[in-house]
């Protein structure tokens, strides 16, 4: 018979049909078995379908385990794309992120930038742009073309032609085994069956394709709410950040002319209050001496408009430097790392503490000196009294001296204190 396992020595098993037999399997059987020819040879088709019945059902259930085993992998392919494709992009709000920005890991800075600039999706454009599209589709046309040529005599010569193809495989025998297949009940019910289970391959593909496509759509949706985010979220940021920065400048520069006026108001005496103090910068001197100095000599008065940059504290650099590094914009410069405050009123401390030191220095020397001279001539008296070779006369005239030179050292000395006004000394009210 044409279907049998082919070996080397091209041996089909016990039963034959000649190569020049010219059976029809589309006539009719007579309705009788004749009797086989010697040569082997079948004097009707349905005496030869008999014989060979079951081989009719091994050809069934080979061809049928090539089919199904086809349709398989295409529904294996088709549930792979689908699971491979099944693409989703989470909301994602940046004020999150941006309400502290230094208390981000740089996990969470990365995701931010990635978000920003792709609204978290990076996959294809549309399901036919898929890694493995091609070879899903490639699985289904063969898994559908194998399953589909059971729906026809032409697709099923081809099928028993492709399976059981040898060296002399004839016409002949490709239309035996054919017929075979066909005039068997039990091989036609089971290629029927798979046809019928398998034989929506191609609408399982078009709707894998239609689900990963509106997945893909709606991630890029998503995608794309996500970018339109950042830009109000990154203005909102730097708006939370400055405005209050922004409204304590106003302040400031609205109220520069009180401030200077308060602060010569203040330092009419000695005595100064804590917001003085402050602005002046002369809470260490709280105490000390101030001599003849005229503190107004050293005041200064500025009258420049502050801005952000004078008025942010550390706190605020701090966050402001990080928004800008999170968002990536060199531009954002209005506060730096190194902006300096700013007063209307401030001394010149530099000159004050130079003449200070100089009129201390030179208070400490004449009155050194003259402490000095008193205490020499306070000694040398009462060595004259003591000294008991002297006459009285002789003592009262030397001690009158001594005395005199003493009291005159201690007038200088208190002269001095009223002219250095030593007990002047800068207080806190």
């Amino acid at each position: 018979m044409p279907y049998l396992p082919y070996d080397k020595e091209n041996q089909y098993g016990p039963i034959q049909t000649s190569p020049q037999s010219q059976i029809n399997p589309n006539q009719n059987p007579p309705g009788q078995v004749g009797k086989p020819k010697s040569s082997g040879q079948f004097v009707n088709i349905q005496a030869y379908l008999d014989a060979n019945k079951d081989q009719a059902s091994q050809m069934a259930q080979s061809l049928n385990q090539t089919i199904v085993n086809d349709a398989e992998k295409a529904q294996k392919s088709i549930q792979d794309y689908s699971t491979n494709n099944n693409v989703q992009v989470a909301a994602y709000n940046p004020s999150t992120a941006l309400a502290n920005p230094m208390a981000l890991s740089d996990a969470q800075k990365n995701e931010y930038k990635q978000v920003k600039a792709t609204g978290g999706y990076t996959g294809p454009e549309s399901f036919d742009k898929t890694s493995d599209y091609q070879a899903v589709t490639d699985a289904v046309n063969k898994g559908s073309q194998s399953v589909n040529s059971l729906a026809n005599e032409e697709g099923r010569i081809n099928l028993v032609q492709q399976q059981f193809a040898r060296p002399n495989y004839s016409a002949g025998m490709k239309t035996l085994d054919q017929a075979l297949l066909q005039k068997d009940d039990s091989s036609k019910e089971l290629l029927n069956n798979t046809y019928q289970k398998y034989s929506n391959i191609n609408n399982l593909l078009s709707q894998a394709q239609l689900d990963v496509g509106n997945k893909i759509n709606a991630a890029k949706e998503q995608a794309l709410l996500n970018k339109n985010m950042f830009s109000n979220a990154e203005k909102e940021a730097f708006d939370n950040t400055l405005n209050p920065i922004k409204q304590r400048a106003d302040d400031y520069n609205r109220t520069i002319p009180q401030i200077v006026d308060s602060v010569r108001q203040d330092m009419v005496d000695d005595t100064y209050n804590e917001n003085t103090l402050s602005k002046l910068g002369l809470s260490d001197l709280i105490g000390k001496n101030l001599y003849n100095t005229n503190l107004n000599n050293y005041l200064k008065t500025d009258l420049t408009q502050a801005g952000v940059d004078n008025m942010a504290n550390a706190e605020e650099r701090a966050r402001y430097a990080a928004l800008a590094a999170l968002i990536g914009d060199p531009t954002r410069t209005e506060i730096t790392s190194n902006g300096q405050p700013i007063s209307p009123v401030l001394i010149d401390r530099v000159k004050l503490d130079a003449d200070l030191k100089k009129q201390g220095d030179d208070y400490n020397s004449q009155y050194g000196q003259l402490n000095e001279i008193y205490n020499s001539r306070m000694q040398e008296a009462r060595t004259v009294q003591d000294n008991p070779n002297l006459t009285t006369t002789e003592k009262w005239a030397l001690m009158g001296k001594l005395t005199s030179e003493a009291s005159d050292a201690r007038e200088k000395m208190d002269s001095l204190n009223s002219l250095y006004n030593i007990n002047r000394l800068l207080n806190k009210g």
